[in-house]
């Protein structure tokens, strides 16, 4: 009896414990309740199991074999003591947290076992939104132990039906314990197996009232962790129905159980094929588990069993049967603002009825929409009862365009399904872009071929050739390599167009037509001319999802609709103009200005500006170009305007003529004028439309446009006869061609005239054996289908003008340099200058006062006069310090001929470029030593010394035997005036030995040669008659002597031992023989060993006498 009131005051101690808890876990079973179990903010009520149910769950575990892995024990977790002597072990297979499913048998020991994925829904759930699990929601606030404790309880019944040694939920009711509402709350959770749209096309319907076209609703199929990126496009809004925000445009995010549809007012979006959406938590989840057998329990986990890749198709509507405009320029861009009006025409499309049926201009987007739901006289079939032929006029072209030609529509088709194509697509520039809107009612064929052949899928045939055709992802036309069979699963496996099945029960597709389509299934229309374009077919078929088809079920489309867009091109007027020297290179900052018609008056040729009001004025790049028309202000087909140079570049005369330019709806025209008066007028192709690229393009369809030839024409007037011109330039589209540029085969890139007007002459090249896929346009111009490149050339001559460039030929570049400059003529005017940094960037400007101007200039640096007078006579003198004067010798070349040797020049400007450039050498200098001695090699002082330096620029001259005569100063007396003795300061110059007789000469300079002369000899010794030559040798790297000028034998020779010894240079006394020349010491050698083999001879001759 005490025990049993021990057991009831714990269990009520525990229940009071739970209930005081902010989160609690479990509830009295009288009123069971879920209070912070969930996380997802829903409140789920739980029901009570019903007495005498079965608590066995219902689930039949199938397995599947997964492979071996590794089982840990990681320790015992016990019941509470009330509920009996019970326990579990929390384990782990291959790392990840694991359960006992079969909670009345033992736990298995450590080891490796055969895993299988079980097919247990329930399970999967417990698993993932108990404790451990990917998407834990209940258990959030209990200790580990608990938690673990209970969600092994839920597993075990969810596997096996095994709560607690057999007991049911009815006991854990009656204990207080509320499992039954937590299990119930879990399984009524999305299964994390499923990961997946409830449908994966999202279908447009259009509402003409609102004119909305809004989808079907989907369902994201998944667990609430799971983020799904919806691309938007423009003006597209993604609604979320659960929780009803909305988002336009970007990306819109849809987590797992919400809903959502698109819807925008825009009627002219492709259709999607959004591949491998992005996201967050992309997988699916099982149960993994193994079973050892015997005695011992289930063990199992939860594990990613593949990563979902999701797609989602989006399939918008056009309002059939209807058509539009779309305005576009060369390059593709939309061009708004062209007004464009709808007229019926006969079959020979002369315009019938003055008013027009339709007008309407061109948004932002280059569009012109025809809502046949606001008025339905504008479907394809209402303007079909009224006529089959209709000219399309542009009324107003946007300010800068040419205004396009008339486009000739013809109503092809049945009367109840036509659409437009367009009759003369090569002189006007304009293209039909046809989509057809098939449908295709469901039958038991398809429902009893649906398990081997899932896919209705539609096909475009060419009869022609039997092949099948299909679109690129890049929107080019390609045809399969058969014609058999297997042609079926190249064009499905390459771009596969599958029908999807509507409310209605009917299988429908939008799908794009080649760009040439003018056939349908049941019209063929044969044009006059060019021949009849190929014969299309679009048939259905049952295909498997690698594309191969049942045999025997081909079938038409029992519904055909068709929209036709009308793709129209304008052309910017434009041109460009290239400046040049005589040379033909680009010259920068040519400013060139503008004029319109009314600011000019031009009398048979002679053009005067009348009122200097610049219509556009632009200035040259680096390439020496500058466009017009091309930015804010337009040029108006209509006009007349007059292009004038108004600023050379600096160093350049202007080129003073001035360049008509007329502007039409053909394109820009200019007057090359006449010849050599520095204008020439270029042409070339720049590219085809972007409309017409299809047709240069190297596909299957049509490559009329691939090859082409262009000539120039010329006329003396603008109006005159326009004769071809002889030469001839051939171009290619290739297939690694892009932007609708082609390349030159053969012949120059620009037709060019230098006199009158010249127009632009482009054919087609129809000849070889690639006119497969060509029309024969039999020698068309079709030059209105290419963006022409006008480029005006205006030649400059170079200015007369002064350059003078300092130039440091050595190490030390760093130093500045002084400059005068004087103009003797310009006392009373000013010239300006410039002085331009090494870089060539500008560094200052500066002017002549009184016809002088000083300056400093650094290395590479330049003065420049951009224009000077012809004639006028300078003086341009370099002042160097003393300290510059012994570290440099200068030089002066004029116009890169005449090399002078100072440091300063007069000169008379000439005519065109004048070029100075002052030349500063770093000396590089040596010193040259010797001891002077007397016969007998004793030093001698007080012998005197002069050391004279050869600056001669004269080829003429020969200087090698020229004596040199001095004063007793060692000044000289007699020489040509390429000797010089002031090169060096007079302490450097005049040297007199010293008591150790050591003579030093330093900072000689290594290029010169140099005399040096005895001019004063020490008492009692004779003065040398002559003079020795110095000159370096750079191998050696050290002055020598080498040889003598005047009377050898009264001038001594320098004496060396060695190669590495000092020179000694002896000083004769009086009536001593001198010898002559440099000999050295050999001669006594010589004579010293003669001498001594004759005296060990005598010696053995008395020897052998006295032994006789």
């Amino acid at each position: 009896m005490v025990r049993k009131w021990k057991r009831i005051l714990f269990a009520m101690l525990l229940l009071f414990s739970f209930s005081t808890m902010d989160h609690i876990a479990f509830a009295k079973s009288e009123e069971p309740t879920t209070k912070n179990m969930a996380t997802d903010g829903q409140k789920h009520a739980i029901v009570k199991q019903k007495d005498g149910e079965n608590d066995t769950d219902k689930n039949v575990a199938v397995a599947e074999p997964r492979g071996v892995s590794s089982f840990v024990r990681i320790r015992e977790i016990y019941y509470p003591s009330w509920l009996g002597n019970w326990s579990t072990v929390m384990g782990t297979i291959d790392g990840k947290l694991a359960y006992c499913l079969e909670a009345s048998k033992n736990t298995p020991p450590n080891g490796n076992y055969e895993t299988t994925v079980v097919n247990n829904d329930n399970l999967l759930k417990v698993l993932y939104y108990a404790y451990g699990g990917a998407g834990q929601s209940v258990f959030l606030t209990e200790t580990e132990d608990i938690a673990y404790l209970y969600t092994h309880i839920l597993a075990s019944y969810a596997y096996s039906g095994d709560l607690y040694g057999g007991h049911g939920f009815d006991w854990w009711d009656q204990h207080g314990i509320g499992l039954r509402g937590v299990y119930n709350l879990i399984t009524s959770y999305p299964s994390p197996s499923i990961l997946q749209f409830n449908t994966d096309t999202l279908q447009a319907t259009y509402d003409p009232n609102s004119k909305i076209q809004r989808t079907n609703t989907i369902t994201l199929q998944a667990v609430s962790k799971v983020a799904v990126y919806i691309p938007l496009e423009d003006g597209v809004t993604l609604h979320n129905t659960t929780t009803g925000q909305t988002q336009t445009g970007g990306t819109g995010t849809v987590y797992g159980g919400q809903s959502f549809y698109l819807e925008t007012k825009r009627i002219d979006l492709e259709n999607k094929q959004y591949k491998n959406l992005k996201g967050e938590n992309l997988y699916r989840y099982a149960p993994l588990a193994f079973s050892p057998g015997g005695n011992n329990q289930t063990e199992g986990t939860i594990t990613v069993t593949d990563f979902v890749s999701l797609n989602l198709n989006v399939n918008w509507i056009k309002p059939y049967e209807t058509w539009d405009l779309k305005k576009i320029d060369d390059t593709g861009k939309p061009i708004a603002n062209a007004t464009y009006s709808l007229y019926v025409a006969d079959s020979s499309y002369a315009i019938q009825q003055d008013t027009p049926v339709f007008t309407g201009i061109t948004d932002t987007k280059g569009n012109i929409s025809v809502d046949p739901n606001v008025n339905t006289d504008l479907t394809l079939a209402a303007l079909r009862t009224k006529s089959k032929y209709y000219v399309l006029k542009e009324e107003q072209a946007p300010a800068g365009y040419q205004k396009a030609a008339d486009v000739h529509l013809a109503l092809i088709g049945d009367t109840d399904h036509p659409y437009f194509i367009v009759k003369n697509q090569w002189e006007s520039g304009a293209i039909t872009q046809v989509k057809q809107k098939i449908r295709f009612n469901k039958n038991s064929e398809i429902d009893n071929n649906k398990a081997q052949y899932p896919n209705v899928a539609a096909f475009i045939e060419d009869t022609d050739t039997g092949r099948l055709l299909y679109q690129t992802t890049s929107k080019t036309w390609k045809s399969t390599s058969t014609q058999g069979e297997s042609k079926y699963a190249e064009a499905y496996q390459a771009n596969p167009i599958v029908l999807s099945l509507g409310a209605d029960n009917t299988y429908e597709a939008i799908m794009d037509l080649p760009y040439n389509y003018t056939s349908t299934n049941m019209v063929w229309e044969v044009m006059p001319t060019p021949p009849p374009l190929p014969r299309y077919d679009t048939y259905i078929r049952l295909c498997d999802h690698a594309g191969n088809c049942l045999n025997g079920f081909s079938k038409l489309p029992d519904e055909v609709h068709y929209s036709s867009t009308i793709v129209l091109t304008n052309k910017r007027n434009q041109f460009s103009v290239e400046k040049v020297n005589v040379d033909g290179k680009a010259l920068a900052d040519a400013q060139f200005t503008l004029y319109d018609q009314d600011n000019i008056k031009n009398e048979n040729g002679t053009i005067t500006i009348v009122k200097d009001i610049p219509y556009e004025q632009q200035t040259t790049d680096a390439k020496g170009q500058a466009c017009f028309g091309a930015q804010n202000q337009p040029l108006l087909s209509g006009r007349t305007y007059y292009l004038k140079e108004t600023k050379a570049p600096l160093g350049y005369d202007l080129n003073e003529e001035i360049v008509e330019i007329k502007v039409t709806d053909q394109g820009v025209f200019a007057n090359a004028k006449k010849q050599d008066d520095g204008i020439l007028v270029k042409k070339h192709i720049k590219n085809v439309i972007a409309s017409f690229l299809p047709y240069a393009q190297a596909d299957d369809i049509d490559t009329t446009l691939q090859d082409m030839k262009m000539q120039l024409s010329t006329a003396d007037t603008f109006t005159g006869t326009y004769i071809k011109q002889p030469q001839i330039t051939n171009l290619k589209y290739h297939a690694n061609n892009t932007d609708g540029i082609y390349d030159v085969e053969s012949g120059p890139s620009f037709l060019q005239t230098d006199s009158g007007w010249g127009k632009l002459q482009v054919e087609q090249r129809y000849s070889g054996t690639d006119t497969m896929y060509k029309f024969n346009l039999n020698g068309k111009n079709v030059a209105g289908l290419f963006m022409e490149q006008t480029v005006i050339q205006v030649m400059d001559q170079k200015a007369t003008s002064l350059e003078i460039e300092k130039q440091v030929i050595g190490d030390n570049q760093n130093e500045t340099f002084k400059f005068t400059v004087m103009f003797q003529d310009a006392v009373s005017k000013k010239y300006s200058a410039t002085i331009y940094n090494a870089d060539g960037s500008k560094q200052k400007e500066i002017t002549t006062s009184y016809g002088i101007l000083n300056a400093e200039l650094k290395h590479k640096e330049k003065l420049v006069f951009p224009s000077i007078d012809v004639n006028e006579k300078y003086f341009i003198q370099e002042t160097l310090d003393s300290e510059q004067s012994n570290n440099y010798n200068v030089s002066i070349k004029v116009n890169d001929e005449t090399i002078y040797y100072d440091n300063k020049i007069n000169g008379v400007i000439e005519k065109g470029e004048n070029h100075v450039v002052f030349m500063n050498t770093i000396k590089k200098t040596a010193d040259f030593t010797f001891t002077k001695t007397t016969m007998n090699d004793v030093p001698l002082a007080n012998a005197s010394f002069g050391i004279y330096e050869l600056n001669c620029t004269s080829t003429s001259h020969d200087h090698t035997n020229e004596q040199l005569k001095v004063d007793n100063n060692g000044n000289l007396i007699s020489s040509s005036a390429c000797w010089k003795d002031d090169a060096l300061p007079i302490s450097k110059k005049r040297v007199i030995s010293a008591g150790d007789g050591n003579v030093t000469f330093s900072e000689l300079s290594i290029d010169k040669e140099y005399r040096l002369m005895e001019y004063k000899a020490p008492s009692g010794y004779l003065l040398p008659e002559g003079s020795w030559k110095l000159c370096y040798d750079a191998q050696e790297k050290e002055f020598k002597v080498t040889g003598i000028v005047g009377n050898v034998t009264g001038t001594p020779a320098f004496k060396k031992e060695s190669s590495t010894a000092s020179y000694h240079l002896p000083n004769y006394q009086q009536q001593t023989i001198p010898d002559t020349g440099f000999t050295g010491t050999n001669h006594y050698l010589l004579w010293g060993g003669m001498l001594m083999l004759l005296g060990f001879g005598w010696r053995q001759w008395q020897r052998e006498r006295k032994h006789l």
